[in-house]
C-alpha cells in the first residue's frame, strides 16, 4: 500500500515503518494463523508509525531539528487508538543541508506497549499488546527534496491478546523502500510469530 506523505512529514512518518530491538528468542509464539500473524505485524507497524512520529515531534520541539548536524534524545508516550499506550525512548542523529534540503537520518528507538489496543485496518482484527519486553526501531534514511530511500529492520517481542486467546510473539523484519514526490513504497520480509511474511507495495 502506498501512503501519501509530504515534506518533512514524509521523513518523520517513514521512520516508523519498521523497527529493530531484542530478538525475542526462546519465547512462546502462541497460536496465530498466517493471516493473524500478518495482521499483528501490520498493527505493530501502524503503532510504530504514530509513536515514532510523536517521539520525533516531541524530541525536536516546535522548530524541528536544530543545526546542520543534529543529535536528539527522544522520549514520548502515545495513546493507542483503542486504549492503552506506547512508551517510546531512544535517539535520532543526522545531517541536513540548509541550502538544498538534502538530509541523512539514523533513528534508534525502543517501543514498549502498555495494554495498547490497535485494530488492523485490512482484516478488522483487534489486538491488545504489551511489551515483552519491547519492539525497537532502527532506520537509516537519505532524502533529497521529495525523493529518497530508506532501509532497516525491526525485531523484538510483544505479548498479544486476540479474540480470547493470548501469547507472546517474536518479530524479525527487514525492510527497505523509496520516497518519490511524497509517496512511500516499502518492501519487507521476515518472520512474525514463527510465520514467514513478505510484502511489497
Amino acid at each position: 500500500m502506498k501512503r501519501f506523505l509530504s515534506g518533512a512529514t514524509a521523513l518523520s512518518l517513514v521512520f516508523a515503518l519498521a523497527a529493530c530491538g531484542d530478538d525475542g528468542a526462546g519465547l512462546d509464539e502462541g497460536d496465530l494463523s498466517d493471516e493473524e500473524a500478518a495482521a499483528l505485524s501490520n498493527v505493530v507497524m501502524q503503532q510504530a508509525l504514530v509513536s515514532g512520529f510523536g517521539a520525533l515531534a516531541g524530541g525536536f520541539g516546535t522548530d524541528g531539528p536544530q543545526g546542520v548536524t543534529f543529535s536528539e534524545n527522544l522520549s514520548n508516550t502515545e495513546s493507542c487508538p483503542m486504549g492503552g499506550s506506547v512508551s517510546v525512548s531512544g535517539g535520532v542523529t543526522g545531517d541536513i543541508n540548509p541550502n538544498t534540503g538534502a538530509s541523512t537520518v539514523s533513528l534508534d528507538i525502543d517501543m514498549t506497549h502498555n495494554a495498547c489496543g490497535v485494530q488492523d485496518p485490512s482484516s478488522g482484527m483487534i489486538f491488545t499488546l504489551n511489551g515483552s519486553p519491547n519492539i525497537g526501531v532502527n532506520l537509516d534514511m537519505s532524502l533529497s527534496g521529495a525523493s529518497g530511500s530508506y532501509s532497516g529492520s525491526y525485531s523484538g517481542a510483544v505479548s498479544w491478546q486476540l479474540s480470547g486467546r493470548a501469547g507472546v510473539c517474536s518479530l524479525s523484519i527487514n525492510y527497505s523502500g523509496t520516497i518519490n514526490s511524497g509517496y512511500a513504497s516499502v518492501d519487507l520480509s521476515g518472520t512474525v510469530c514463527g510465520q514467514s511474511i513478505s510484502y511489497s507495495g
